[in-house]
């Protein structure tokens, strides 16, 4: 969706749900939104958001949920916000082993774990909280990340999923814990099947067989840090960024008069020329529509209700603020990024071949 700085969502207030596929902004209309006893309402790119599909459903019923949005109070103002962003930590990379392949993660942390670690690695299993430092962050980069979690049970003839995957928080993570164990591998090859005739490969593992009733929990995530131009950023709750204008300067008290829709630009220059401050929208935003339930709303909660709807910020340039991404540019950033990412990258693999060594 083009109307938000790398973000994704989900939903902390509910709407009664809608059992038929529609864009937000006519799920939005259907909830017949009252703005003079809840405050106006604002959402950004509404018309061009649809419901997430689900698996085994053609239509799937139309909840906040399912557009990926929670509602945000700002002062009166309601704004459909994304839960989650994309963040590119200050020091370039979030972890910045998240740069390196799984393969030379997963050396580089046996090859480094002591005699007490590796123990507690084979018998009950070692977790992020029980490590620091480097090693901490070479685990945490080889779990999924954001993670989320499904649960299978175990029957006669395999496993099925009883429900739809759960995210699991970061203070969770922390426990989560990596173990290393000998499975022993059985195999029939090759078995002529009597109808085909062609060959088939038939075998069993005591690393993945549990008895019926089982009930196991597998990582059902794609890890968000791959991609985006190699920054290695993390996905974090989408709360309010820092922001270089002054949401409480009493010159953006002043209540502003808006449409049914308008676009970003628009809503920033009436918000301005009520602060009498010059404040301009990000090129990448500016032209994104903006669905308003309500009649007006104060410079100020719009200002921030803008900046939480687009996961941005206001940075001052001069005398001039901007709507962006960030307090820093996506440019600094991505080189900051990717020489840390270069530089770590070329002292593990420095290492890789000893490492290798040491743990055989």
């Amino acid at each position: 969706m083009r109307s938000h700085f790398l973000s994704v969502a989900a939903t902390a207030f509910v709407f009664s749900s809608v059992a038929y596929a529609q864009s937000l902004h006519d799920y939005l209309v259907a909830q017949k939104w009252n703005a003079v006893k809840s405050g106006p309402l604002i959402a950004i790119g509404a018309k061009e958001q649809w419901p997430r599909p689900v698996e085994g459903q053609d239509q799937p019923p139309a909840t906040m949920d399912s557009y990926g949005r929670q509602l945000v109070k700002i002062g009166r103002l309601t704004v459909a916000a994304p839960l989650s962003r994309l963040d590119f930590p200050d020091d370039g990379l979030a972890n910045p082993y998240d740069a390196l392949t799984d393969q030379d993660k997963f050396i580089a942390l046996l090859g480094s774990l002591n005699a007490s670690q590796w123990h507690q690695l084979s018998s009950g299993g070692i977790a992020p909280r029980d490590l620091s430092g480097q090693l901490k962050k070479l685990l945490l980069a080889l779990i999924p990340h954001p993670l989320k979690a499904q649960e299978f049970v175990y029957g006669k003839d395999g496993y099925g999923s009883t429900g739809e995957p759960i995210p699991i928080t970061s203070e969770v993570v922390q426990g989560v814990k990596l173990q290393l164990f000998k499975a022993l591998d059985v195999g029939f090859s090759p078995l002529i099947d009597p109808i085909s005739k062609a060959a088939m490969n038939y075998g069993v593992s005591s690393g993945s067989y549990r008895p019926p009733g089982t009930h196991v929990y597998r990582a059902a995530s794609n890890d968000a840090r791959a991609g985006y131009g190699g920054y290695a950023g993390r996905f974090v709750d989408n709360d309010e960024k820092p922001s270089q204008l002054d949401y409480k300067n009493p010159a953006l008290a002043k209540p502003v008069a808006v449409g049914q829709s308008e676009t970003v630009s628009t809503l920033v220059a009436k918000a301005a020329q009520a602060g009498g401050l010059e404040i301009w929208a990000d090129a990448r935003i500016a032209k994104d529509e903006v669905d308003i339930f309500g009649e007006q709303a104060t410079a100020s909660e719009l200002l921030r209700g803008l900046a939480r709807a687009v996961c941005g910020t206001y940075r001052r340039v001069g005398g001039t603020y901007v709507l962006t991404s960030d307090l820093e540019g996506l440019a600094t950033r991505g080189t900051r990024a990717l020489a840390a990412r270069a530089l770590v990258k070329l002292d593990v693999q420095s290492k890789v071949a000893e490492l290798r060594d040491r743990i055989r």
